[in-house]
C-alpha cells in the first residue's frame, strides 16, 4: 500500500505539522508522560520515528532512556538520525527502516508513541495488528500514546475544513502545502474515536483517556494491560 505521507517532502514536514492546532502541546505532554511514567534506563518505541521529533523532545528528559524507532521512510530517518546526533543520544538510539513488526521484541519498551501514524491504515485487520505489535512490545502497565486525525463523521470532518484552512494560513504556510495537506487528510481511512477506542481495548489496552484535541486530531493515553 502506498504511503499518501510519501507525497510530502521529508524536509517539509515539520513544517506542515505546524497546520495542526496544537502540535506543540501534543509534544509537551509526551515529554511529561515520559517524566511521570519512566525510570533511567528504560526504552521509548517510536512508531513512526522518522523526523526525529519524538527523539528530540525526550532527549531533554531528566531519565536517560533509550530509544527504538522504525518508520518505512529512508529519507525521514535521516532526519531522525539527525536530530538524535544533535542531541547526543546516538549511543542509545536505534533506528530501522520498517514497520512496526521491525521492531525488536526485547527489551519491553516502557512507553510507545504513535502520533499521526495509525490514521495512514485502513480499518480491514491492519490497524487492529497495529496496534496488538505495539501491544507486543510493551510491558504490562507501560503507556501508548497514540495520536490520528480522527473526525467523528463526515459532517464533523467538513464543518471544521474552514478553520483548518484559516489556521494553516495564519500560521505562514503557503497556499500548495495547505491544499496538499488537506488533500492527503481528506483521503485517508480515519476511524472515529469510538472506533479508536474499541481498537485499543481489542489489542490488550485499558485505561484510554484521551488527552488532546486540535480540530479533528485527537490523541489517547493507555495502558497496556
Amino acid at each position: 500500500m502506498t504511503n499518501p505521507q510519501d507525497r510530502i517532502p521529508a524536509g517539509d514536514y515539520r513544517q506542515m505539522q505546524r497546520a495542526l492546532p496544537g502540535v506543540e502541546t501534543l509534544y509537551h505532554l509526551l515529554r511529561a508522560v515520559a517524566q511521570t511514567r519512566l525510570a533511567d534506563g528504560d526504552t521509548v518505541l517510536i512508531v513512526g520515528a522518522g523526523g526525529g521529533r519524538e527523539i528530540e523532545t525526550l532527549a531533554a528528559s531528566p531519565q536517560r532512556l533509550n530509544f527504538v524507532g522504525v518508520d518505512p521512510s529512508a529519507p525521514m530517518l535521516a532526519l531522525a538520525q539527525s536530530y538524535a546526533d544533535k542531541a547526543g543520544v546516538s549511543e542509545r538510539t536505534q533506528l530501522i527502516e520498517g514497520t512496526i513488526e521491525a521492531a525488536p521484541g526485547a527489551p519491553l519498551a516502557g512507553l510507545a508513541t504513535s502520533l499521526l501514524v495509525m490514521h495512514f491504515l485502513p480499518d480491514d485487520g491492519a490497524k487492529a495488528a497495529f496496534l496488538a505489535a505495539i501491544r507486543a512490545r510493551l510491558r504490562p502497565g507501560a503507556p501508548l500514546l497514540l495520536a490520528d486525525l480522527s473526525p467523528s463523521d463526515a459532517s464533523e470532518f467538513a464543518a471544521l475544513t474552514p478553520l483548518f484552512l484559516a489556521h494553516a494560513g495564519l500560521m505562514g504556510l503557503d497556499r500548495e502545502r495547505i491544499a496538499l495537506g488537506l488533500d492527503v487528510m481528506a483521503g485517508l481511512p480515519t476511524v472515529s474515536p469510538t472506533r479508536t477506542i474499541a481498537l485499543l481495548a481489542g489489542a490488550g489496552f485499558g485505561a484510554v483517556v484521551p488527552v488532546f484535541q486540535g480540530l479533528w486530531y485527537r490523541a489517547w493515553l493507555a495502558t497496556a494491560v
